[in-house]
């Protein structure tokens, strides 16, 4: 499976009471030049797909960053195997590693893959998957099962393949153990689409403390759900027969798994996809600074592209406009306009407009 080249919905259930979740964690890290040499990467990773973004947002070469992408090589995967009590078959190791426990659920990861995004930003981005019996607990249970995987900084088992994966791609060892991380949900309940959509109009609040991680659904303001709703509204105006939100905390995405067609092509990958542009955007705008004397040409190349993307996003997703009213979502979540009008208003960069 190559992530963003196919429509990924996760394994179809295999009862009736089965939800299929794949979730996957992002932890970028600003790694600086502490990156090891090229001949050390190349002996724990196999370049990936090139140009992968540019290809899958049909982008124009000055819309895109220049990102390096690989996958952990044999070798590495089987030391994440052993590392996470796994004796891989001979000296074969590969995805998806099965039967594991993360957290406090039975699963399998089923990805594992590095970015490199210009002025050394490294993006590892870990995915697993679960299939959980629903069974007369309902959704309710589900979703409380579910908010203990939002974070992977109360995952050993997660915690362990970035400290693998980043120790084999940097001397900073400072984001090893505990990640921050963002998150991405694909949720496939077990319901039929008119069930679902009974179930989203009853379970508004329990949704919304999900996304954002409040331990009592109960306690909601219907106030916030209301407002957290209407910040996502867009994203839901193509189907009621599916949920998304999204923020700077992550995705949340819900879709019913029984008779049910998407309109969407690949939509959870492309999110992730947007979700890891929105990240690095912010981080660049915010803490790279230093590149303005270090690197001008670089750095005025970058802001340059970042200010495309957040400023003329209607030019940039000009191919979707599905993508680009999920990318506006990140623009807003994370201030990236009030990131780029500081740069401007503070004569920071000539402003490109």
């Amino acid at each position: 499976m190559i992530h963003g080249e196919v429509q990924i919905l996760g394994t179809p259930p295999s009862s009736p009471s089965i939800a299929s979740v794949e979730i996957e964690w992002q932890h970028r890290v600003p790694v600086g030049d502490l990156l090891l040499g090229e001949k050390d990467i190349a002996r724990y990773f196999r370049p990936g797909s090139e140009n992968r973004y540019q290809s899958t947002f049909d982008l124009s070469p000055r819309y895109s960053f220049d990102i390096r992408s690989f996958n952990p090589s044999d070798g590495l995967l089987r030391k994440i195997s052993v590392a996470l009590g796994r004796q891989p078959n001979g000296n074969k190791a590969g995805l998806p590693m099965t039967d594991l426990r993360i957290g406090t659920l039975n699963g399998s990861i089923s990805k594992i893959s590095v970015e490199i995004f210009p002025a050394n930003s490294v993006l590892v981005r870990v995915a697993a998957r679960f299939q959980l019996d629903v069974g007369s607990a309902g959704t309710a249970d589900l979703y409380q099962r579910l908010k203990t995987l939002r974070s992977a900084r109360g995952l050993q088992e997660i915690r362990t393949v970035y400290a693998l994966v980043l120790r084999h791609l940097t001397t900073d060892d400072s984001h090893f153990l505990t990640p921050a991380t963002r998150f991405a949900f694909l949720i496939q309940l077990p319901v039929t689409e008119a069930e679902f959509r009974r179930s989203a109009s009853r379970n508004r609040k329990l949704l919304t403390a999900f996304h954002i991680g409040v331990a009592k659904h109960e306690d909601l303001a219907i106030s916030l759900v209301d407002d957290i709703e209407k910040r996502c509204e867009a994203l839901n105006l193509k189907s009621n027969t599916e949920f998304m939100m999204a923020n700077s905390q992550g995705v949340t995405y819900i879709l019913p798994a029984m008779g049910h067609s998407s309109p969407y092509k690949g939509r959870f990958a492309k999110a992730t996809d947007l979700l890891a542009i929105a990240t690095y955007c912010q981080e660049l705008l915010l803490d790279k600074e230093d590149l303005e004397s270090a690197a001008p040409a670089l750095w005025q190349k970058l802001v340059l592209i970042s200010r495309r993307w957040i400023s003329f996003a209607g030019n940039t997703l000009h191919s979707s406009v599905s993508n680009r009213v999920l990318w506006e979502v990140f623009v807003e979540s994370y201030h990236l306009d009030s990131l780029i009008q500081e740069l401007v208003i503070l004569n920071k960069m000539d402003d490109p407009v």
